[in-house]
């Protein structure tokens, strides 16, 4: 016999199981600006392929980028590039614009967009979590 759970016993378990990690969402538009800035700010050092490039800067993309960030929450990808990036003016990157070049970082290692815009606004990205590829 099949026993088919009814809602209260779905809502019990998914209580139990502890608050689920938001997953990342970000806007078409938001990754398509996230390029630009990408190319003007960050491409000489971290490639045109975000495989690294001939400035120096790391992978970011691949189980090099995975190995960062993946698991964690993206507040704190977001700080290390809103603190540290780009190497040459540290700190100039507008909140907002992070949360471009994230969606694009994102995009190009094959998530998709869709959704709401994410957020510039670290603390709610406390609550959104990186998740790897099931297939990394």
């Amino acid at each position: 016999m099949i026993l088919k759970p009814t809602m209260p016993v779905v809502a019990l378990l998914l209580a139990l199981s502890g608050p689920a990690a938001a997953q990342v969402q970000f806007s078409q538009e938001q990754a398509d600006q996230g390029k630009s800035i990408f190319t003007m700010q960050c491409e000489s050092c971290h490639g045109g392929d975000l495989n690294g490039g001939v400035g120096g800067g790391p992978p970011l993309t691949g189980d090099y980028f995975l190995d960062l960030w993946a698991d964690q929450p993206v507040s704190g990808l977001f700080h290390f590039i809103k603190d540290t990036m780009p190497a040459d003016t540290p700190g100039s990157l507008s909140s907002a614009d992070v949360a471009r070049l994230i969606a694009y970082i994102l995009q190009f290692g094959g998530a998709e967009a869709g959704g709401e815009p994410l957020s510039s606004d670290p603390n709610a990205l406390d609550a959104i979590t990186l998740e790897r590829p099931a297939d990394n």
